[in-house]
């Protein structure tokens, strides 16, 4: 009965010290992540002025590219929206919003993008929808999307658009990451020409998105 209750002990003593030593071995790994996370935020925000006439040359480069598609559609803007994480909600669910970050504009027309910065998604859900499901859209007129789509319409009114175009721009992995959009404004009809949209929207991926999935 003896050895049955020492080797019982035993036993108990050793899966808790097996207990203990899978503990320690999790908890480096996860110490040790979160360092090389930590060490590599602080290298990326010590190499930051290195890496500022590289962002500015492909931020010349897509201007560039912008403005010529701006001038072949006779259109008023061209703009780059792409998608990002906001703050979460009480319930721990993503605030998903959308940004304004590149903008070429005629002169004589507003400049719009302090005003399109961190969109919730949910605010044009409809809109958002669409374009995820068709990829590339088009309205002729603004009038048409009145009832269907209120607060695309709404926002469009706002910043005088009459008519637009709107492309998805994909990562490596062909998630959606962003848009593209064109717009014609103050009763200016739109010209059509997808092919254009679809060639900065390949230029777009090349330099910005495929340049941030090589980072990660």
């Amino acid at each position: 009965m003896k050895s049955e209750i020492d080797f019982n002990t035993i036993l108990t003593i050793a899966t808790n010290v097996g207990y203990i030593i899978a503990g320690v071995v999790i908890s480096y790994f996860i110490v040790r992540k979160k360092l090389n996370e930590y060490f590599n935020d602080i290298k990326n925000n010590l190499n930051v002025g290195s890496k500022i006439p590289k962002q500015s040359k492909t931020d010349m480069e897509i201007i560039k590219r912008m403005e010529q598609v701006k001038e072949i559609l006779n259109a008023d803007r061209v703009l780059v929206y792409e998608f990002h994480n906001g703050e979460h909600y009480a319930n721990g669910r993503s605030a998903l919003k959308f940004s304004c970050t590149y903008e070429v504009y005629r002169t004589g027309i507003e400049s719009v993008q302090s005003k399109l910065s961190s969109i919730p998604i949910s605010c044009v859900p409809q809109f958002i929808s669409k374009l995820l499901e068709e990829e590339f859209i088009k309205e002729t007129d603004v009038e048409h999307i009145r009832d269907k789509m209120p607060a695309t319409y709404g926002l469009s009114k706002d910043i005088n658009i009459t008519s637009y175009q709107n492309l998805v721009i994909r990562n490596g992995k062909e998630e959606p990451v962003g848009f593209l959009a064109v717009h014609w404004c103050n009763g200016q009809q739109m010209t059509y020409n997808d092919r254009e949209l679809y060639r900065l929207g390949a230029f777009i991926e090349e330099h910005i998105i495929t340049e941030n999935d090589k980072k990660k």
